[in-house]
């Protein structure tokens, strides 16, 4: 009996521990948009990219050339076309080094920024690529993206129609453009993954 009140004893001495109340915050994605729900990858999304002043005389021709509403037209075909790539093409874009402006001064080195619209899922994947491939910014992955397709445009227009109208896809046939690095056609394969 001695036992059992002791034990009370001590229950009633033990104060209670207070509940301590923390308020919940929304975390808020810094321009990522790696966990948007299937529905909304279609979704427009406008980013501002600093473009140099070949690219955008570039993409003004070829806007013009091929009726195209404006530039970000013109890069959801290119970052399509890429994304199908095989993984060898791949690592030729986003990992090999051309320098094509050896001069801030040059036609090339000045930047201008221009308004971006593409599909959220298209954001996804160039965030994805860039993070992967250690790109300064998304923006450095879209002007490497560029700087690989304008050359081979501007030397094959048959190339640059194909690619432009997605005809076909660099393997010549149509497939299903991946939104994942998982996916056969994505960015698996990217550095060996």
């Amino acid at each position: 009996m001695a036992f059992r009140q002791t034990q009370t004893a001590r229950q009633e001495t033990v104060a209670p521990v207070p509940v301590r109340r923390v308020p919940i915050v929304e975390d808020k994605p810094l321009g990522k948009t790696t966990n948007v729900p299937p529905t909304d990858l279609n979704a427009l999304r406008t980013e501002t990219i600093s473009l140099t002043l070949d690219e955008i005389e570039w993409l003004d021709e070829v806007v013009a050339r091929h009726g195209f509403e404006g530039m970000s037209s013109v890069f959801r075909h290119l970052v399509d076309w890429a994304n199908a790539e095989p993984a060898p093409a791949k690592k030729q874009l986003f990992l090999v080094v051309r320098c094509r402006r050896c001069s801030a001064g040059a036609k090339g080195g000045v930047k201008r920024d221009h308004p971006l619209e593409l599909l959220a899922r298209h954001w996804q994947w160039l965030e994805n690529v860039q993070d992967r491939c250690k790109h300064a910014s998304v923006g450095k992955t879209l002007r490497i993206l560029l700087d690989f397709y304008m050359p081979l445009c501007k030397e094959d227009r048959d190339f640059e129609r194909r690619l432009l109208q997605l005809e076909a896809t660099p393997k010549e046939e149509k497939v299903e453009v991946s939104n994942s690095l998982n996916e056969p056609h994505g960015d698996s394969a990217l550095l060996g993954a």
